[in-house]
């Protein structure tokens, strides 16, 4: 029997964005789909359905980092801009995106998302009992 196919078009599986399927082919009488995906170094890898969903595979095996990941080209609604240009324009920190994308966002909400105060809020029952502790 037969399964679907899952899309993986635009899902995040660490350092990789799914673009597109590019071909599927059959191994033991099953379908194995095979993806492009861009890393966020920029650089574009075929990579298994399975593979990705599983997590085995995470990255192109770049060793990106933060610093580098700055100058990083990301689209957004079309437009093309590095990562620092993004977070100028939207007023975050290019960390903030770097760690949204790391944790599965998409893109656009990653880079689009306003960051909120920073430090830790409390409820209002959690600042009662603190107040009562001191």
């Amino acid at each position: 029997m037969p399964r679907e196919l899952i899309d993986l078009t635009q899902k995040t599986f660490g350092k990789l964005i799914v673009i597109r399927l590019i071909e599927i082919l059959r191994a033991n009488g099953e379908a194995r789909p095979y993806w492009m995906c861009k890393c966020l170094c920029g650089k574009h890898v075929k990579v298994r359905g399975d593979v990705l969903r599983d997590g085995r595979k995470t990255d192109c095996g770049c060793k990106t980092t933060k610093q580098h990941f700055r100058k990083s080209i990301l689209e957004v609604n079309g437009q093309r801009r590095t990562v620092e240009q993004w977070a100028r324009f939207y007023g975050i920190r290019p960390s903030h995106i770097y760690d949204r994308l790391r944790c599965g966002m998409s893109v656009e909400q990653a880079v689009t998302t306003p960051v909120g105060k920073p430090g830790v809020r409390i409820r209002n029952n959690e600042k009662r009992s603190l107040e009562h502790a001191r």
